[in-house]
């Protein structure tokens, strides 16, 4: 069963004045491969957090935080986004590049995080041998 996954902390704004800090509380449907809060904050924060709140928060710079919440089994079904699917398998391989979330397009994510995984995988094909 998909989960629900409530999430809330810190961004950075900037206005005509500078920068402020704001609150912010967020709700994501994840697959149920996502099963510990760890998984769930570390594909939240990398991945689908900036993104979201860059469309709903004008002046939006950066994300501070991102505390986990709740956990929940959901009737709604989860985004089945291959930005998702590919940030899960870089989280399973421990290969999510540093500066993933300062990708403004998904695209741009979707292609580092393809040539992370790739990269790792023959790491990881070598270290076999």
């Amino acid at each position: 069963m998909d989960k629900l996954v409530k999430v809330e902390g810190e961004l950075v704004v900037k206005d005509g004045t500078g920068r402020m800090i704001e609150f912010y509380e967020e709700e994501f449907i994840l697959d149920e491969s996502v099963d510990s809060v760890d998984k769930a904050r570390s594909l939240i924060k990398k991945g689908l957090i900036t993104e979201r709140l860059q469309r709903k928060v004008s002046g939006f710079k950066a994300v501070r935080t991102v505390k986990v919440i709740s956990i929940e089994d959901s009737e709604e079904k989860a985004d089945d986004s291959d930005l998702t699917k590919a940030m899960l398998k870089a989280i399973e391989l421990n290969c999510v590049p540093q500066n993933i979330d300062s990708y403004k397009r998904t695209d741009y994510k979707l292609k580092a995080l393809e040539k992370a995984i790739t990269a790792q995988e023959e790491r990881n094909a070598k270290k076999g041998e």
